[in-house]
């Protein structure tokens, strides 16, 4: 998959905007709050319909105007046209056709990956942003357990409900569907984190970085399950009955599962630099886009904010390497212009730039 351009319409700082792209690398650069990260926004937003930024879509449009249009082109033929105006919901339409394009569809024909720059380190980041993690492998690499948690978090959500108004005989029947999903779910994600870490073991990526940085060779996954696995889901929500009644919502279960990392069995965080840490969080990006393409998905687009920052040149030369030898399509934000000899397509963007 290409992204060949976007365009934009009064989309938060934008009046207007028109921007094309090459095939490979492309580095989009300029100062601080001149909207280099609203372009990654746009594009994400285009893929996976939702904005990383807010859940609140109508701060996107821009200040005076009552909708945004975006327009994102890929490959040769298909256009994918977003329209939001004030108090409705986004609309995501093949421009061609004119017909409605349902969310699941563009998330599984157009893949994309991206490492936004304020979450980058998977070490403090929070079980919610390590659960999206998981479920966005969860839907390309294991589809079937993927219709699995769509059934939990249903059953979850009338558990809650029935929890919130203290009635917990009205909670049973959908307590036996979270036990009944459970397994499958947890199995799913076990088996994510086992490829991960054969990955972190003996990948090509990981074999081009650990000269450079050794501690990679050191590094693996610990899946947490969300409750206590020696006493079975079944046990633990019995035992949690009362508390589940007094919080009005459910403790624990696979919609508290999480992963942490370690190197040599001890918690990483107090052992990397902001440097490895954003190494770490690009290789685990481009985790998710081996792992998509390797079951038969078309190669996704990587979206990096602020790409450079923290990396040194060393590591950011043997990244574009790899991307470029790769052929991944990848799109990111700098401050300054990426210096190197790699094929890089640069962007120079002011404020209330226009192309």
């Amino acid at each position: 998959m290409i992204l060949n351009s976007i365009k934009l319409k009064d989309f938060r700082c934008f009046d207007f905007l028109d921007i094309s792209f090459s095939k490979g690398v492309n580095n989009i650069h300029g100062a601080n709050g001149v909207g280099k990260s609203t372009i990654l926004e746009a594009i994400n937003l285009s893929l996976t319909t939702k904005s990383f930024r807010s859940n609140m879509v109508d701060t996107l449009i821009k200040s005076g105007s009552q909708r945004f249009e975006t327009l994102l082109s890929i490959d040769k033929f298909i256009e994918i046209k977003g329209i939001k105006e004030i108090n409705n919901t986004i609309k995501f339409i093949d421009k061609n056709t004119e017909k409605i394009i349902k969310s699941q569809d563009i998330i599984k024909n157009f893949p994309s990956v991206f490492v936004e720059n304020l979450d980058f380190d998977f070490l403090d980041s929070s079980p919610l942003n390590k659960r999206r993690y998981l479920n966005k492998l969860l839907f390309y690499v294991e589809q079937n357990s993927f219709k699995t948690l769509e059934k939990f978090n249903l059953a979850l959500k009338q558990r809650n409900m029935a929890l919130k108004k203290g009635d917990y005989e009205a909670s049973e029947p959908w307590t036996m569907q979270i036990i009944e999903h459970e397994p499958a779910i947890s199995q799913a994600n076990l088996n994510l984190i086992s490829i991960i870490n054969k990955k972190l073991a003996s990948s090509r990526l990981v074999k081009l970085f650990s000269l450079k940085n050794k501690w990679i060779q050191d590094l693996h996954l610990e899946y947490f399950i969300g409750f206590n696995s020696s006493d079975g889901l079944i046990n633990v929500l019995r035992k949690e009955k009362d508390l589940d009644l007094i919080l009005k919502r459910t403790k624990s279960g696979p919609h508290k599962r999480s992963f942490s990392i370690k190197i040599d069995n001890n918690e990483s965080k107090d052992r990397l630099s902001r440097g490895q840490q954003k190494l770490l969080s690009i290789l685990l990006a481009l985790f998710q886009c081996e792992m998509i393409e390797e079951k038969g998905f078309t190669k996704p687009v990587l979206l990096i904010d602020d790409f450079s920052s923290e990396l040194d040149k060393e590591n950011l030369d043997l990244m574009l390497e790899y991307l470029v030898e790769n052929s991944m399509q990848v799109i990111t934000t700098t401050i300054d212009p990426i210096k190197t000899d790699k094929d890089v397509n640069l962007f120079h963007v002011e404020q209330n730039f226009k192309q």
